[in-house]
């Protein structure tokens, strides 16, 4: 059984040495209160689910990270996966090298791809790497 304020913990402490918190990407907890104010709008925590790492480019293009799952509009549209039913997480920014690409690409265990726009940088690694130990904590 996973234990979500270890596994939180340890994903904030990732985010912090791989990536960087900014005025729009960060700890959950530690990001502004207008933009904590506009995910809550978004979605709603589940029972136990701890939220960590987020990244707020506007209203339509978000991503939140919990100890569950990841939670992200892209273009509007709403959307939300387990853990369990991520298949992969990739960036090309980190594949290609070019730190202004700033999309993070879900892969869902029955084949759909979602390209999701975080803040381009170090908190696009932060966010990858977050990601990336999530689910395999879950899998």
């Amino acid at each position: 059984m996973v234990n979500r304020q270890q596994l939180a913990t340890a994903c904030e402490h990732l985010f912090r040495r791989a990536g960087g918190a900014t005025a729009q990407s960060g700890v959950y907890a530690e990001l502004r209160e207008d933009l904590r104010a506009l995910l809550s709008l978004a979605f709603d925590l589940r029972d136990g689910e701890l939220p960590i790492v987020a990244s707020v480019v506007d209203e339509n293009h978000w991503l939140v990270t919990t100890t569950d799952r990841v939670a992200f509009c892209a273009g509007g549209k709403t959307m939300s996966f387990p853990f369990s039913q991520v298949s992969a997480v990739h960036s090309l920014a980190l594949e290609d090298g070019n730190i202004e690409r700033e999309n993070i690409i879900v892969l869902v265990v029955d084949g759909r791809r979602y390209e999701v726009q975080v803040e381009p940088g170090y908190p696009l690694g932060g966010i990858w790497n977050v990601l990336r130990r999530l689910q395999r904590a879950w899998s």
